[in-house]
């Protein structure tokens, strides 16, 4: 087997995948040399991935990026100061090619930068730890900087991912169990859990709403699914379910609701009437509630003990969708235009954030320095601070 790392002399015309038209040559491997895609290969700036079965080719602006000291071995991507060259070879969209994730892809005018992109459409979006986790086709994790993706679990298109403890949390085909795997690769898990409408992980224990309508818990570790509340529950919008201080809380129409997992079981919900609202997705911030009313084209919060504090923080806001809090600013998607916006969490005047491509996107987050969110095929994120 041929070492990666060796300089090769290699004629276009005998590797023509692997040369490029400013007259590069890039690495001469094979998917066995490339571990079948858990690494790829980089030689005078060109990309070598394997995508089931197939090598392909990405070529970078830069023919040193290769030895720039920010490069990781195995995990080479475009600096992403570079244009975003389309992947070679396979289906794969602009990144490195293949037909599940591509690398980094640059930045648009607005400041939005691609951190990853894939030959499907995105189902769900999480981070932890300087980590993206996203879903379809595959479960796959990829720097939050942007890089080469990390296949997890094959097949997966989760409409749901979590991420606690170490542990990948993801709806298993079908959306009847909680499929498991460690951060960085391993051996996948399974808990039955039934059907699944909405889930989150906390307290070493997974937390989910069934078809059937009822709330149930089963432990990480796996035991006899217990159920928490009475029957009739409804169905978390957005799939969204929080957990916080022994609470869950979950939004549907224009119900907020609140079930203590340290009381009494089985037992009801209680229920918040949000009035008017037409809750599409839920962030929480302690016990207050932020909701994007698509109903009345606004932004709420309101304190989880009553619907006294309730109070719009932006009007005129033409299909919220997805939102998401940190310490200081709520964030949300609205349509029309299409735009990532803030307002202060305790009401202030409204920011737009970055221009998005689309009128909805799957998932919002936030970290310390950039918002997330996923369109189509592409994970993307922008400073918070416009």
């Amino acid at each position: 087997m041929r070492t990666l790392g060796l300089v090769l002399v290699i004629a276009c015309i005998a590797f023509t995948g692997a040369c490029s038209t400013l007259n590069r040559e890039g690495p001469d491997v094979t998917c066995a040399d490339l571990n079948d895609g858990a690494v790829n290969a980089c030689q005078e700036g060109i990309i070598a991935t394997c995508r089931n079965g197939t090598v392909s080719w990405k070529v970078c602006e830069d023919k040193d990026t290769c030895e720039a000291t920010w490069q990781q071995p195995g995990g080479f991507r475009c600096n992403e100061t570079d244009p975003a060259p389309s992947g070679s070879g396979g289906t794969g969209s602009g990144g490195t090619g293949g037909t599940g994730a591509g690398g980094t892809g640059g930045c648009d005018s607005s400041g939005a930068c691609v951190v990853a992109t894939s030959s499907s459409t995105i189902t769900a979006l999480s981070l932890a730890d300087g980590k993206a986790y996203f879903a379809c086709p595959d479960l796959q994790s990829v720097d939050v900087a942007g890089g080469f993706p990390k296949p997890l679990i094959s097949g997966s298109c989760s409409q749901e991912v979590h991420v606690d403890g170490g542990i990948v949390f993801s709806v298993g085909n079908g959306g009847t169990s909680i499929r498991l795997i460690p951060v960085g690769g391993g051996v996948e898990e399974s808990l039955p859990t039934g059907s699944v409408a909405g889930f989150t992980v906390a307290a070493g224990n997974v937390y989910y709403v069934g078809n059937a309508g009822t709330l149930n818990s089963v432990l990480v570790t796996g035991s006899q699914i217990k159920q928490l509340s009475t029957g009739g529950v409804a169905a978390p919008e957005s799939r969204r379910l929080h957990y916080r201080n022994g609470n869950l809380y979950w939004v549907n129409a224009n119900q907020l609701f609140r079930f203590d997992t340290g009381g009494p079981i089985p037992s009801a919900p209680n229920v918040l009437s949000l009035g008017s609202v037409g809750a599409h997705d839920l962030a929480m911030d302690g016990t207050k509630a932020f909701v994007s009313d698509q109903s009345n084209s606004a932004i709420v919060s309101l304190e989880t003990s009553g619907a006294a504090s309730q109070a719009t923080l932006a009007a005129g806001q033409n299909g919220p969708t997805a939102i998401a809090v940190d310490d200081t600013h709520v964030y949300w998607h609205v349509a029309t235009p299409p735009e990532v916006r803030r307002v202060p969490k305790s009401g202030g005047p409204v920011e737009t954030v970055v221009q998005v491509k689309t009128s909805f996107v799957k998932d919002l987050l936030v970290d310390g320095t950039h918002v997330y969110w996923a369109d189509f095929e592409t994970v993307w994120r922008a400073p918070r601070s416009p």
